[in-house]
């Protein structure tokens, strides 16, 4: 009966019994610290004045291009995962243009992978909601995607000798989103349209891109 008893209460039976009960509480702890992590970071970009950085933003577009960036709905920082999300972005056409902007979108998100920014290069996640993308050009054929002084001479911009960060559009998508092409030398306007229009990584170094879409009411699919 001793033997039994002392078999009961060995050390290797109750190392056992402390290791089982020690794991459930270190993954306990690690999961609080990750929600604590998670929580705190999106506590500090919430007190951020990103509507002070869009301003700054704005003034680095009219410089670089003539045209003004409008975030009408302001920024704001989604949760699950953490975002940036602008509602009611617009960029100005031309000044010759047939309507005041060349593009709008009710809403923009974007992601930031974090790794890749310590190499200095910028990897950005974007879904663009109900995007309205207006393409003309003028009666000599210039397009109002020509921005800046080039537009004014009909040529493209010279590109700059500036150092700058390297920004790659990993992953995008667009949803119920409208493309118009209109001709400023026959007047003719051509018109696609899309549910969804997505482009995204494969392979190594590799990008896919999935529309369906309308061109002039005909339906057409790219893969």
């Amino acid at each position: 009966m001793r033997l039994s008893r002392a078999r009961r209460k060995s050390p290797a039976h109750v190392l056992g019994r402390q290791t089982g009960r020690v794991w459930p509480r270190v993954l306990l702890g690690t999961a609080i610290a990750v929600v604590a992590l998670f929580v705190g970071a999106f506590v500090a970009l919430s007190f951020v004045d990103w509507n002070k950085y869009v301003r700054l933003a704005a003034a680095e577009v009219k410089s670089a291009t003539g045209r003004e960036l409008s975030v009408a709905g302001g920024i704001e920082v989604g949760l699950l995962p953490i975002r940036l999300i602008a509602e009611d972005v617009s960029l100005a056409n031309a000044s010759w243009g047939s309507r005041p902007q060349m593009v709008t979108a009710k809403r923009v998100e974007m992601r930031v992978a974090l790794l890749p920014l310590l190499t200095g290069d910028v990897r950005l996640k974007v879904a663009v909601v109900e995007p309205d993308v207006f393409l003309e050009t003028d009666a000599k054929g210039t397009g109002n995607w020509v921005f800046g002084r080039a537009a004014e001479k009909g040529q493209p911009d010279t590109p700059s000798e500036t150092k700058r960060l390297t920004v790659d559009l990993s992953d995008g998508r667009l949803s119920k989103g409208v493309v118009q092409y209109r001709s400023g030398r026959t007047g003719k306007t051509r018109r696609l349209t899309f549910d969804e229009a997505v482009v995204r990584p494969t392979g190594l170094s590799g990008r896919e891109i999935l529309i369906k879409a309308t061109v002039d009411g005909v339906p057409v699919s790219l893969a």
